[in-house]
């Protein structure tokens, strides 16, 4: 196993290539992940993309999506959340896991997260932030779902918990400043002048570069494994072939989990799709 900046290869997600051919990546331990691009940019593509990769690597996955469709395809590793009145009381019961894993730590000693069957690597992917934050006419489910939003990006990193936020705007109405400021992976795709000012700050040389950023799936991306802002292409992965590899994941965690018997180890489980606990504590069975 090779090592980029102290991270071994094989933790790191593959997310883009650059025009050399060069793989470009992101640490999912290191921090959030923000995903900013217009309409028809390809973001959610190069998301699903990475949600993918993070279930190879044995993450947990739940997704809020508001706009109801486009992560069906994620089913059968991850849970998908379209209900209105679900989204609060999710992003509530991920900061409450995030507390729970802290005291936990804290009882038993520990100042490292150590990942197991009870505490797995867990990943929350925020599709089309705006409509739970800025577009949200609800003021009170706003602020409750920002002052969980805030508690989850200041502390998920020390806890094995992963945030993955897709927006047209990371504008501190869309996503407070303190929550842009702990993503340690910046994606951003085809977008005005005005969003890709927003994500790249004053960085002069990287802006000049966004005009060259005008086809789907053509990105600029600043990584904690990454020398600056790097142009490079992602993968546009159509629902189809989500659906596929989503199933091959799903079908490597059963017989990874499987004991002798063919019993899944630490309990049943529950199959991928169903209702159950808001926030799944195991890899989709």
């Amino acid at each position: 196993k090779t090592a980029i900046k102290g991270v071994v290869m094989a933790d790191l997600v593959t997310f883009a290539r650059s025009p050399l051919g060069q793989d470009i990546t992101l640490d999912p331990n290191a921090g959030g992940i923000l995903i900013q691009g217009a309409t028809g940019s390809g973001k959610s593509s190069c998301a699903l993309s990475i949600a993918l990769s993070l279930a190879r690597m044995g993450f947990s996955l739940c997704c809020l999506n508001p706009k109801y469709i486009g992560w069906s395809a994620l089913a059968p590793v991850a849970h998908i959340v379209i209900d209105d009145s679900q989204f609060v009381k999710v992003m509530q019961s991920c900061a409450d896991e995030l507390r729970r894993r802290f005291l936990n730590m804290s009882s038993q000693g520990r100042e490292v997260f150590v990942p197991s069957a009870e505490e797995p690597r867990f990943a929350l992917i925020v599709e089309e932030v705006a409509a739970l934050t800025s577009a949200n006419p609800d003021k009170r489910s706003r602020d409750a779902f920002l002052q969980s939003l805030l508690v989850y990006s200041n502390m998920s990193r020390a806890a094995g918990m992963c945030l993955v936020l897709i927006c047209q705007s990371c504008d501190s109405t869309t996503i407070p400043t303190a929550v842009r400021s702990n993503a340690a992976a910046k994606i951003g795709l085809r977008s005005d002048w005005t969003q890709w000012g927003m994500l790249i700050g004053e960085d002069e040389e990287a802006l000049s570069r966004t005009l060259s950023v005008t086809d789907p799936g053509e990105l600029l991306a600043r990584t904690s494994t990454t020398d600056g802002w790097e142009r490079g292409r992602t993968w546009l992965v159509d629902e189809d072939r989500a659906r596929r590899e989503a199933l091959e994941i799903a079908l490597g965690l059963q017989e990874r989990a499987a004991g002798p018997l063919g019993e899944a180890k630490g309990g049943p489980g529950r199959r991928a799709g169903t209702q159950g606990p808001l926030l799944p504590l195991r890899p989709r069975l």
